[in-house]
C-alpha cells in the first residue's frame, strides 16, 4: 500500500500520519533525504523498503519531503519509480478507516510532503496516478466554522454563533492568500478553552479580548498602501494594528509584524523572479493558487526587485535593533514605512 499525503494543511496531515503510526502493528521507520549523496540514498531506500525487522510481520515506512529534492537524485528517483510501477505495490484496495492499525498484512509506504514542490514533476504525476493520494487543504469560511465546531466538540466545548463568526473573521477570510493555518487556529482555540474553564462555552467577549486580528491579513493592505505612496493611511493602519499596551506587548506585536512583512516581501520577490512564466506555471512552481499568483504579481509590479531586496535588508536591520535596543517599537516601524514608500 502506497499513500501520498500532501498539501498546505500540515496540521491535519501530521495528525493523520501520527494516528496511522500509533495504530500500526509492525515496524515503523522514517527516512529523509538531508545531505545524503544519491548513491547512498539509493542504498538506504533499498535497505529500508526491502528489509524486514527480525520480529516484524509488516512495515510502515514514511518518506518525508522527498518531492522537493528528488529531481537532484536521479538514481533514487528511478528506484522509487520502479517501486510505484510494481503491480504488487499497487494501492488498491483503498485504505479503509483504521486499516493501517489492523492486521491485514502487507507493508505501507507513506510519502509525507509538508514542504512546497513543483507540481509539474513527473514523479508527482506518477504518485498521483499510482498511489492513494490525499491533498490536505486549509479550510476557510463555512468549512473553517465546521472545523472549529468539531475541534471544540471533541474536547467538550461549544462556541456561541456570534463568537464563531467573529473568530473566523479575525482569522481572515481572503480565499486566495493563506492568512492562517490550523496550527494557529488550534492555538487560539486552546487559549479560549482555557479562559472559558468549567463553563465550557466560548463567548464573543472572550474572542474579542483574547484573539488578535490576523496580522497577515492587514500586512498585505499595509504593503499595498506604502507601495502607492499613501504614507498617512499606512501609518494609521499600523497604529490600528499595534494599538496600545505594555512595552513588552508592543515589542512582541512589532516582531510579528516584521515577520509578516518579510514573508510578504519574499512572496513578491518570488513572483518577480518568475514573472516571465505564465500564472499557471508560477502557481505550479510555487504550489500556490493562480488567484494568489495574480494578487501578488499585481502588487509586485509596483516595486522594482532592487527596492524589494532593500526592504528585506531594512527589515533584518530593524529586527536586530528591536531585539538589541530599547528603542520604541512603533517608532522603528514608522521609520521603515517612511523609507519604504515608493
Amino acid at each position: 500500500m502506497i499513500l501520498f499525503f500532501h498539501g498546505p494543511d500540515t496540521f491535519t496531515l501530521s495528525r493523520e500520519i501520527k494516528k496511522i503510526k500509533s495504530e500500526f502493528v509492525g515496524l515503523v521507520e522514517e527516512l529523509e533525504i538531508g545531505n545524503t549523496p544519491d548513491s547512498e540514498l539509493t542504498i538506504r531506500l533499498r535497505e529500508t523498503l526491502e528489509s524486514q525487522g527480525l520480529f516484524a510481520n509488516k512495515k510502515l515506512v514514511v518518506l518525508k519531503n522527498f518531492l522537493g529534492q528528488l529531481k537532484n537524485y536521479p538514481r533514487s528517483e528511478e528506484y522509487l519509480m520502479g517501486l510505484l510501477s510494481t503491480p504488487s505495490q499497487s494501492p488498491s484496495p483503498r485504505l479503509r478507516e483504521n486499516e493501517a492499525g489492523s492486521d491485514h498484512g502487507g507493508d505501507y509506504v507513506i510519502f509525507e510532503q509538508t514542504e512546497k514542490f513543483d507540481k509539474r514533476l513527473k514523479f508527482f504525476k506518477t504518485l498521483q496516478k499510482e498511489a492513494q493520494a490525499k491533498e490536505f487543504m486549509i479550510p476557510s469560511g463555512t468549512d473553517l466554522e465546521i472545523w472549529v465546531g468539531n475541534y471544540l466538540r471533541n474536547q467538550g466545548f461549544t462556541m456561541e454563533p456570534e463568537a464563531l463568526a467573529e473568530f473566523v473573521n479575525l482569522m481572515g477570510r481572503n480565499e486566495e492568500e493563506s492568512l492562517y493555518d490550523l496550527w494557529q487556529v488550534s492555538s487560539e482555540l486552546e487559549k479560549l478553552m482555557l479562559f472559558s474553564g468549567e463553563e465550557k462555552i466560548i463567548r464573543i467577549t472572550a474572542v474579542r479580548v483574547l484573539v488578535c486580528p490576523n496580522i497577515s491579513q492587514n500586512v498585505f493592505s499595509l504593503t499595498n498602501l506604502f507601495a502607492e505612496g499613501r504614507g498617512a493611511e499606512a501609518q494609521k493602519l499600523l497604529d490600528d494594528l499595534m494599538g496600545s499596551g505594555p512595552a513588552y506587548e508592543l515589542k512582541t506585536q512589532t516582531i510579528q509584524i516584521i515577520g509578516a512583512l518579510a514573508s510578504q516581501i519574499r512572496s513578491l520577490l518570488l513572483v518577480k523572479d518568475l514573472e516571465k512564466e505564465s500564472p499557471a506555471g508560477i502557481a505550479a512552481t510555487l504550489g500556490w493558487k493562480e488567484g494568489r499568483v495574480w494578487i501578488n504579481s499585481k502588487l509586485a509590479r509596483k516595486f522594482t526587485k532592487e527596492k524589494l531586496m532593500s526592504m528585506m535588508r531594512d527589515l533584518r536591520a530593524l529586527d536586530l535593533r528591536l531585539k538589541t535596543s530599547e528603542e520604541p517599537p512603533k517608532l522603528l516601524l514608522s521609520l521603515f514605512l517612511q523609507k519604504a514608500k515608493v
